[in-house]
């Protein structure tokens, strides 16, 4: 190494340090350890790494030495350019050498830990205490000549040269080059693992070798250790970056400037710090002249790249007019010099800025875009857009600027929905009463992060009103102040969606003053942003669920749609609820009704045949519309089963058997079927007679249900309704009662139906009028299915008789 000396005196004064571009952030060299290695598979990942070390070391002012093959020294000096260095300035002034193997690693026969180390030293003799990076490629050639006794030997010395020393000492190791076992004595050696953009602290890593490193097949321990400390280091970069785009957007939103280009020039210096492209540059639309204007660029040092811009501006030109998205395109060589084409550049990155201008980022053909990068300039472009459509309005400005922290919020509050949803799930299923539900989701809704409080209001009897009946303990007083001071013409967002049946979302609750009373009382208390959402189950509707956030656009659409998911499930178990009240309520109210509308499939029928029909059974189904079994007199069944086929609505008519008192049939009724909508909002069906020109029907509903909102539903959906009889009375029960209770709560929902089909269908008459196969043919199951249903429930029968006591 005779020109050693010559090579370090050619350096001049470090003042031009600042001329040097720095390496992305996170990058190798941004959180130095002065002793790192990097396992690299492919050329690519090695310049990358390379280059991003070498670019921080000449930034910070560093003397950097780069030693490899005479090949790769080749390709690094072109990648060095392509990172925007201008190579042969920095060898003239001594701040980068390009030193080949034979004059390093090689220098001497045999190879000892010795030799490998010595020249280094001599570096760091020659240049009296100044800082110095090394970046060594340690590929094939040496692989050859070492054993690795002499190669971990040669990192122990260079570690406690680096200690010694101002040294900062990258050992970039060819993943091909190597053994398993040679590479993981050196991974052992080497306190930081590096990365192209990042780094990870590797005090641990014998550790890691060693214990729960689950390797998925196909990979060796070692490559799986590899790719975990990849993904390490790879992740401390991406936080950091974060960082700096998350403080970017903060101060960016806050700086009190009309000037885009100041705004750009932000810009610009963001992206240098992110991704140090090899050229960045922007573009702003001029409206006076009617064309975009190049406003500033990220001043690169090669004066080849100068002419770039201007270049490519017609392209710079399609990505502005086009779709607004974030494009890639080949270099267009036959637009730019020679020069140009000959560096290792093969493609042209835009971003679109709306109706502002675009950015343009060159990198590096070895430095490809990851989906995390594309994200961290799409995040840049929104934000970027928005200061430009925000410039001309100061007061939004504070808005913007919790922008990001309010999208990061987002994905806290779904998931806090998300949660609650499956935790009230099981509690509604639990609930033993109406009032239970209701109190349920309002606790739980209040008891969530960004909510403030929720109530649960439901119509008054006889008017639009809604009175609240359960509610967060926060939210009382102001209830209590919009019901005193309430009118038509300012209604609640609450009474808006009773009326409406559709969500109201209101993300900002200030409007110009002066205020609606709602309005009023709602700020007072610091609430922001409210939402409001129908509880309803199918068509019936059981009330409204209203919830405040003191966050303004505390609702944006996944939100939205998971508390209008939470309205529904509420509605469901209401609506269940009420079912099974009306079966074992002790205190019914009896309705004799009176209704007339011939869209009613079985008034239809009725009108056709000239003859009444009496329903005999209704049974649920599992899916879909519940069978009906009706009687029809002094009409043969071809006649029934041919009008039938000419009515609207009746679907799968089927003869059941011949009785003294007429045919039964059993069907499907569409809508609008009567039966649905009582069954529905909780009452129970008792008997029915229809004529050609009215139905009669008998029904019983609990006491926790409103007579008049039910009489309110039928006369929503039929034409007239009249009550023509209503007595309230106890429902009789019975030991009989019981015991029947204890049995249907021992049967499924398909034997219920099984079992209620083949009794109406006379299966258990003696002789029998229907088969199992009639009766599967009724149902659209199988006959096996019949049968084994029948047995299962005779079976729990028999087993409830005898073992009750």
């Amino acid at each position: 190494m005779d020109d050693t000396n010559a090579r370090i005196d050619s350096r001049q004064d470090g003042d031009h340090r600042r001329h040097y571009r720095t390496a992305p952030l996170g990058s190798p060299g941004d959180q130095d350890s002065a002793h790192s290695i990097a396992v690299c598979e492919t050329l690519q990942e090695t310049l990358a790494t390379a280059t991003a070390s070498l670019s921080r070391g000449l930034h910070i002012g560093e003397t950097c030495i780069a030693t490899g093959t005479s090949s790769f020294l080749t390709d690094l000096e072109a990648a060095l350019k392509a990172r925007g260095i201008d190579v042969s300035a920095a060898t003239d002034r001594g701040d980068l050498l390009l030193v080949p193997l034979e004059e390093t690693y090689l220098a001497s026969e045999p190879v000892t830990a010795d030799s490998m180390a010595r020249w280094l030293l001599e570096y760091i003799d020659d240049l009296n205490g100044d800082p110095i990076r090394v970046v060594g490629r340690l590929s094939e050639p040496i692989s050859a000549a070492l054993e690795p006794a002499i190669l971990e030997e040669y990192e122990r010395r260079v570690e406690t040269l680096v200690e010694q020393h101002a040294v900062h000492a990258l050992c970039l190791y060819d993943r091909a080059a190597f053994s398993d076992a040679m590479l993981q004595t050196a991974l052992t050696q080497h306190p930081t693992y590096r990365t192209p953009i990042g780094a990870y602290s590797n005090v641990a890593i014998d550790e890691l070798a060693d214990t729960a490193l689950s390797t998925p097949a196909g990979e060796t321990d070692l490559d799986h250790l590899i790719q975990v400390l990849k993904t390490l280091s790879n992740h401390i970069a991406r936080s950091r970056q974060l960082d700096v785009l998350t403080g970017f957007a903060e101060s960016i939103t806050r700086t009190q400037t009309d000037c885009r280009s100041r705004v750009l020039e932000s810009t610009i210096s963001l992206l240098e710090t992110l991704f140090s492209p090899t050229l960045s540059t922007g573009w702003l639309y001029d409206n006076a002249a009617g064309q975009l204007k190049p406003e500033t660029d990220s001043q690169p040092a090669l004066a080849t790249l100068e002419s770039l811009p201007s270049a490519v501006s017609e392209h710079a030109w399609d990505a502005y007019s086009g779709d607004n998205v974030i494009s890639t395109i080949p270099l267009p060589s036959a637009a730019v010099s020679d020069a140009v084409c000959d560096l290792p550049i093969d493609s042209l990155t835009f971003v679109p800025l709306g109706r502002h201008g675009v950015l343009m980022l060159v990198h590096p053909a070895y430095v490809s875009l990851t989906d995390t990068d594309e994200a961290f300039l799409q995040t840049i472009q929104t934000t970027v857009q928005a200061i430009f459509d925000t410039t001309t309005h100061r007061d939004t400005i504070d808005t913007q600027a919790s922008t990001l922290e309010r999208q990061q919020h987002q994905i806290q509050e779904l998931e806090e929905l998300i949660s609650l949803l499956q935790r009230a799930t099981q509690e509604l299923v639990d609930a033993t009463s109406r009032a239970d539900i209701e109190r349920m989701v309002c606790t739980q809704l209040a008891r969530t992060s960004f909510l403030e409080f929720a109530w649960f209001g439901r119509p008054s009897d006889g008017a639009t009103t809604l009175s609240p009946t359960h509610s967060g303990p926060s939210g009382e007083t102001y209830l209590e102040s919009v019901t005193a001071n309430e009118t038509q013409s300012a209604l609640e967002p609450a009474v808006t969606t009773y009326e409406t049946g559709q969500t109201t979302i209101i993300n900002e609750i200030v409007s110009e003053p002066p205020f609606e009373p709602w309005r009023s009382h709602a700020l007072r208390r610091g609430y922001r942003s409210i939402a409001s959402v129908p509880v309803i189950y199918q068509e019936s509707t059981y009330g409204v669920l209203t919830m405040y956030s003191a966050r303004l656009n505390a609702f944006d659409e996944q939100v939205t749609a998971a508390i209008e998911t939470i309205g529904e499930s509420v509605g469901h178990a209401i609506n269940a609820r009420e079912k099974q009240q009306a079966l074992i309520s002790g205190e019914l109210t009896v309705l004799e009704l009176q209704i007339e509308d011939r869209s009613l499939p079985s008034i239809g029928l009725a009108a056709e045949l000239g003859t009444s029909i009496h329903f005999e059974e209704i049974v649920s189904q599992e899916n879909g519309l519940p069978q009906t079994y009706f009687t029809v007199r002094d009409r043969d069944r071809e006649t029934v089963e041919a009008a039938a086929t000419r009515c609207y609505g009746i679907d799968d008519v089927s003869h059941v058997v011949e009785r003294e008192n007429g045919h039964l049939y059993t069907s499907l009724i569409d809508n609008p079927c009567l039966f649905q909508h009582v069954l529905e909002r909780g009452g129970v069906p008792d008997t029915m007679d229809v004529s050609a020109e009215r139905a009669n029907i008998t029904v019983e509903l609990p006491k926790s249900i409103s007579t008049r909102s039910f009489i309110s539903m039928l006369e929503q959906r039929f034409e007239t309704v009249s009550i023509t009889a209503q007595e309230s009375r106890e429902r009789d029960f019975h030991v009989r009662d019981e015991f029947k209770q204890a049995f249907e709560e021992t049967l499924s929902d398909r034997q219920k139906e099984v079992l209620r089909a083949a009794y109406y269908s006379g299966y258990f008459d003696k002789p029998r009028e229907s088969t199992g196969q009639d009766i599967a043919d009724q149902l659209g199951v199988s006959q096996p299915t019949v049968t084994e249903n029948i047995r299962a429930a005779e079976r729990k029968l028999v087993t409830l008789l005898f073992e009750a006591n």
